[in-house]
């Protein structure tokens, strides 16, 4: 049906295209500091940097993981109308990620020495004081995440969008004043970040001060260490990747020493931060599909969900195959251009058409693990993470380095494909819900008179073949009969779409969604308000909040 489309598509755009933008602005950050040091100090630098990277990815782990773990559940949450729930989930993620961060800084730089040794960079002159700095800021750096993820799933996408977005431009703009002005050195590289990260931080805070969302730091509660271990439970499966990109890099940097020697791990920074850029594409998606997915699930919505995964599947390849492709394509002007040398240029440009290659699978894999990520199947989506991230990337990577090293970038690719037929065979075999005795009543309809009444009618007919009493299936319709009037009363063509979820012997829920003109059902006319004041006294919650330019109300009967 048209109707149930057009909230799919309009949602998923409106989500979509920010995540897209500031995950792209993320990656050109990143990128513009490997550029900057690639041409000021050459190789050494690059080293220094890509060998650095797997401290950056044991923090991400736990801010990534928490935060989008948190943010799934906070959405579903506030879907169900409960916003103090929600609150107190914000909190104690924000409160032990901090927690978490302060000690994993602790112990570095009590293992600081061990940590260079183990990096393969012990004889290196620049590696102490990049550790030592970058371990010192990173309190700063990894609250980005929480922030960025909650304000994004609060319903504003696009400020999460413009601040991620305003951070990295300060981050290359200072990027080029500390490492190409000031001659700092790779650590003009982690002053830029830190400066990056500030201004992102405080441009999320406006949505803290507009009071337009769910969020605050008012009325929270305690912080719950059970919550922010279940936000990490849920988000491991997007933190792990982290954590065994940790794991993976140590590896392949130290088999790229073995058969290339330093220049082969600079080529491997290169490829890898380029490769961000098509990456950015699929945390875009991921971060759309949470945050609809997780709202759709709380809504029991399939259809939804369907068309969210659908969407999002299409455009991701699309997007990614354009981006891969144009990189692959300039390969050798890309790597010259982040200061790789003529000797070794054509390897890097080899390496690169592999490594954007495997981009085609690990794109469609990212939006798979995002889905079950958001439907409560934590464990398949821990899966195809594990698969593509750890298990088969190294064993990839150890079969085919005794190949050397043109046959060893070939492990990227193979990790990929590998575990998309795992995943996209366990997704066309799994179920969206599990059997829990749960009904669903859902349409999607035009809000004329004549509409309404003959599905409030069918309301009533559902309820009454659930084994529902006369009088309260007769309440619970004409309640919604009423809020229908009053939505369709604020445009001129409102689409409405409702879902009415029944367990027997439990609470009926009841979701609407519009897009009439905004308006707020809880601040009406003393004359609309009568049959209003009527539903909230009898409903045990009565929940109404704007989403992305539509109005959404959750009542519990």
């Amino acid at each position: 049906m048209k109707q149930d489309t057009m909230f799919v598509k309009k949602l998923f755009g409106r989500f979509f295209l920010p995540a897209l933008f500031s995950s792209l602005a993320l990656a050109v950050g990143s990128v513009a500091d490997s550029l900057y040091v690639g041409r000021s100090i050459g190789e050494n630098g690059l080293f220094v940097i890509g060998a650095a990277y797997p401290i950056y990815m044991v923090f991400s782990t736990l801010s990534i993981g928490m935060a989008s773990g948190g943010a799934v559940h906070f959405a579903a949450a506030l879907g169900e109308g409960k916003e103090k729930k929600a609150r107190n989930i914000f909190f104690s993620t924000l409160f032990f990620d901090f927690v978490g961060i302060v000690l994993i800084v602790l112990l570095g730089l009590i293992l600081r020495d061990p940590l260079i040794r183990l990096l393969g960079a012990e004889g290196n002159s620049e590696m102490r004081s990049y550790v030592t700095l970058m371990l010192a800021v990173s309190p700063v750096l990894f609250l980005q995440a929480p922030l960025q993820y909650f304000v994004y799933a609060d319903g504003n996408p696009r400020l999460a969008s413009a601040a991620l977005v305003a951070g990295n431009l300060c981050d290359c703009a200072f990027g080029f004043l500390f490492i190409v002005v000031l001659k700092a050195g790779v650590i003009g590289s982690v002053y830029s970040t830190l400066c990056g990260a500030i201004v992102m931080e405080c441009v999320c805070l406006v949505h803290f001060v507009g009071g337009k969302g769910a969020l605050g730091f008012r009325n929270c509660g305690k912080p719950s260490l059970k919550i922010a271990a279940r936000s990490f439970f849920t988000g491991f499966s997007t933190g792990a990747v982290y954590f065994y990109q940790f794991v993976t890099v140590l590896v392949i940097n130290r088999i790229l020493l073995n058969i290339g020697g330093e220049w082969g791990v600079a080529v491997y920074d290169v490829v890898y931060n380029l490769g961000s850029i098509v990456t950015a594409v699929t945390e875009g998606t991921s971060m759309a599909l949470i945050a609809l997915v997780s709202t759709f699930y709380s809504e029991r919505n399939a259809a939804g969900i369907r068309g969210s995964l659908r969407l999002a599947g299409i455009s991701c390849f699309a997007l990614t195959a354009v981006l891969g492709g144009g990189l692959a394509l300039a390969a050798p002007s890309c790597c010259f251009l982040f200061g790789i040398s003529a000797d070794y240029l054509q390897e890097a440009a080899y390496a690169m058409r592999l490594y954007m290659a495997s981009m085609a699978f690990a794109c469609l894999n990212g939006a798979l693990g995002a889905y079950f990520q958001s439907i409560a199947s934590e464990k398949v989506s821990y899966l195809i993470t594990a698969l593509r991230s750890f298990v088969l990337l190294l064993l990839f990577a150890g079969l085919f380095s005794s190949g050397g090293y043109p046959v060893f970038w070939y492990c990227f690719l193979g990790a990929e494909a590998a575990t998309f037929a795992v995943a996209a065979s366990v997704a066309g075999r799994r179920k969206i819900f599990r059997e829990d005795g749960c009904s669903v009543f859902s349409e999607t309809f035009i809000g004329k008179p004549e509409e309404i009444s003959d599905l409030c009618e069918r309301v009533q007919g559902f309820l009454s073949a659930q084994g529902e009493s006369e009088k309260r299936s007769y309440f619970i319709s004409l309640s919604a009969d009423e809020v229908f009037r009053l939505i369709a009363a604020n445009g001129d063509t409102v689409v409405l779409q409702f879902t009415l979820i029944y367990r027997k012997g439990e609470d009926c829920v009841l979701h609407f969604r519009d897009n009439a003109r905004h308006f707020d059902l809880t601040q009406l006319s003393e004359e609309d308000e009568i049959g209003l004041r009527i539903i909230r006294s009898k409903a045990k919650s009565f929940y109404y909040r704007p989403q992305v330019g539509f109005n959404t109300l959750t009542v519990t009967f």
